[in-house]
C-alpha cells in the first residue's frame, strides 16, 4: 500500500488494514506467501505499530520529484503484484506509473471545494462549486478511471463515484472502513469513564430537565475528534454547547485534534466565556484515551464520508450525535445514536440535551454502537474486504482463478 500522508484518517486506515492482514497470516487464514508492505513517510498514528511492514519513503508535495522517484525505486525493488494508493497524491503518482501492477485507490471523500456535488444540504453545500472544485473532480475522475479498481468506504461514496465521476460500477468495490474493538461500557464504567446520576436529588434515569438544570457527580463530557477543517463545523458545535450549558451547567466539551480553524475556535471559546468548560487537547495519537473518559461523541460536520473517528467512538461504547450525511447513516442508526440535519443548531442542541438527560439511553445506545462495530465495521472485516478486492483484481488481470497467495500488495 502507498501513502504520502504522515497522519490522518487514510493513514490510520492503512495501518489498520496492514495489521489486519498480518493477523490473518499469523492465524493461518492466509498463506505465508502473502506479503504486505506499506510505503510512506514516518507515520503518526494511534492505530498501532507497523514498523516491520513499513518502508519509509516520502513525497512532501506534488512538486517533490525526488520523492516521487524514490517511491518508484522502492516499489520496483519490492516488485509488487498489487499497489493500492491511500490518498490523492499517492493515487496521482500511481496513475503515472507504466507498470503492469494491479492498481487500486481508496476514494476517501470529496474536497470541501466540491461539497455541493456531494452533500448539497448544509453550509458548504450551498456554495457554488467554482473552478477549483470542478478541476479537483475532473482530476479525481481521470485518476479513478485509470485504476483497475476503486475502493469506496461507503455505499454513498460508491454512488458518487458512479454518478458524478463517471466511474463504471464494475470498477467500484464497497469496503466499509473498520476499526479495532474498544472497551465495553461496563469496563469504562468501572474505570470511572461513564458519568452517572448518583448525587442525591439529581435527575435520574429516563427523567428530563423540565424542573431545572441537570447536575452530575462528575462533568458530563461531550467529545469530538477533528482536523478543525471548515467542514468539521467546530464553531457550530461551540455555539450549540453554549446553549446546552444553560441546561447542564456542569457539562464539558472536549475538542481533540488540531488544524486550520483551531485558533478561531479558541478565540470563540474565550470570547463567549466558555474557557473553563471547553478543553483543547491539540494533536494526539491517544484519541481513545479521551474517548474512554467521555460520555457522548458529537460530529456536526457538513462534509463526511465514513469517518474513522466516529467508528472509534462507537467501538468505545459512546452514543453518537452526527450529521445525517455521506456514509454516516450506514453505520449509525437510531439504536446507537441520533442523526441530525447538518448545520441545524436547534436539532444539535436538542440531541445533546436529550442524551445528557438520560443515562440509561446513553448506555443502551453505547452498547448497541459497540456491537455494531464488532459485527459490521471491524478492522478485521475491513482487511478481509481489501484482500478480496486485491484478489479480484489480480484474478482479472491474470485471467485465471484467484491467485492471491502469490501476490504482494
Amino acid at each position: 500500500m502507498l501513502s504520502t500522508q504522515s497522519s490522518g484518517g487514510p493513514v490510520d486506515l492503512t495501518v489498520l488494514v496492514a495489521r489486519g492482514v498480518e493477523r490473518l497470516k499469523r492465524s493461518g487464514e492466509l498463506p505465508s506467501a502473502v506479503e504486505i508492505c506499506v510505503f510512506g513517510p514516518k507515520f503518526q498514528s494511534g492505530s498501532g505499530d507497523i514498523s516491520d511492514l513499513h518502508v519509509e519513503v516520502s513525497m512532501s508535495s506534488k512538486k517533490d520529484f525526488a520523492g516521487a522517484q524514490a517511491i518508484a525505486r522502492a516499489l520496483r525493488n519490492f516488485q509488487p503484484d498489487v499497489v493500492h494508493a491511500q490518498d490523492r497524491r499517492a493515487s496521482m503518482l500511481l496513475a503515472l506509473y507504466r507498470r503492469n501492477w494491479a492498481k487500486l485507490v481508496t476514494f476517501h471523500g470529496v474536497p470541501d471545494s466540491a461539497t455541493s456535488k456531494w452533500v448539497p444540504q448544509g453550509r458548504l453545500g450551498k456554495r457554488p462549486i467554482g473552478l477549483n472544485g470542478y478541476n479537483r473532480l475532473v482530476a479525481d475522475s481521470l485518476i479513478a478511471n485509470s485504476m483497475d479498481l476503486v475502493v469506496a468506504p461507503s455505499i454513498a461514496i460508491a454512488g458518487f463515484l458512479e454518478r458524478s465521476l463517471r466511474v463504471p460500477s464494475s470498477k467500484v468495490e464497497v469496503v466499509h472502513n473498520g476499526v479495532e474493538p474498544g472497551q465495553s461500557v461496563g469496563e469504562r464504567s468501572k474505570a470511572g469513564g461513564v458519568s452517572d446520576f448518583s448525587k442525591p436529588g439529581v435527575v435520574s434515569d429516563g427523567d428530563t430537565a423540565s424542573d431545572g438544570p441537570i447536575e452530575h457527580e462528575r462533568p458530563l463530557t461531550f467529545v469530538t475528534v477533528s482536523s478543525f477543517a471548515p467542514c468539521k463545523e467546530i464553531p457550530l458545535l461551540i455555539d450549540a454547547f453554549s446553549d446546552v450549558v444553560k441546561v447542564i451547567p456542569g457539562a464539558e466539551l472536549l475538542l481533540v485534534g488540531d488544524g486550520e480553524e483551531k485558533d478561531l475556535a479558541v478565540s470563540k471559546v474565550n470570547s463567549m466565556g466558555l474557557s473553563t468548560m471547553v478543553r483543547f487537547t491539540g494533536y494526539t495519537t491517544g484519541v481513545r484515551d479521551y474517548l474512554r473518559t467521555s460520555d457522548v461523541f458529537v460530529l456536526p460536520s457538513s462534509n463526511e464520508n465514513l469517518p474513522l473517528a466516529m467508528l472509534e467512538a462507537m467501538s468505545e461504547g459512546l452514543p453518537v450525535i452526527a450529521s445525517n450525511i455521506g456514509g454516516i447513516p450506514e453505520a449509525l442508526d437510531e439504536r446507537s445514536g441520533i442523526l441530525v440535519t447538518p448545520n441545524n443548531r436547534a436539532q444539535l442542541v436538542a440531541a445533546m440535551v436529550d442524551l445528557a438527560g438520560n443515562y440509561s439511553k446513553r448506555l443502551i445506545m453505547g452498547d448497541n454502537a459497540a456491537a455494531r462495530i464488532s459485527d459490521e465495521f471491524s478492522s478485521a472485516k475491513c482487511a478481509q474486504g481489501y484482500l478480496a478486492a486485491w484478489n479480484a483484481v489480480v484474478s482479472a488481470k491474470s485471467k485465471r482463478k484467484p491467485a492471491l497467495p502469490g501476490s504482494k500488495p
